[in-house]
């Protein structure tokens, strides 16, 4: 989920289900500058990387924001990305890198085993 224009500061943020939630997984990172949703991508697999796909952003300094749920373990970001979180005890990554040009992106993740996965990156102006 993404809420633009956020004041800084103590925040609450609730999140409610519909329905049951078997071992929900929830990161909440906050982010200065940012005002609008560019482009996004998401892909599932089973091996020891992660890759959203790609996404092809439309201006130059966007933030690139990965995030990962695994089977396995989320070992390290993908290059050049900074790693902001692996939570624990699931090993879920979110990550993160601003990109100099327009041009086309994906979120990657190297995991510690073989196991399903998915990777969502979102692109910010």
């Amino acid at each position: 989920y993404y809420a633009s224009n956020i004041l800084g500061g103590s925040n609450t943020v609730t999140v409610t289900f519909n329905q049951s939630a078997n071992g929900p997984d929830i990161r909440i990172l906050e982010y200065r500058g940012v005002t609008t949703l560019d482009a996004k991508a998401g892909a599932s697999g089973s091996s020891t990387a992660a890759n959203s796909g790609s996404a092809t952003t439309t201006s130059a300094n966007e933030l690139i924001f990965g995030a990962d749920m695994v089977a396995t373990t989320t070992g390290s970001a993908g290059s050049g990305f900074t790693s902001r979180i692996i939570t624990s005890p699931d090993g879920d990554i979110a990550e993160d890198k601003v990109v100099k040009t327009a041009g086309s992106n994906s979120a990657t993740a190297t995991l510690d085993g073989s196991g399903p996965w998915v990777m969502q990156m979102v692109t910010f102006k």
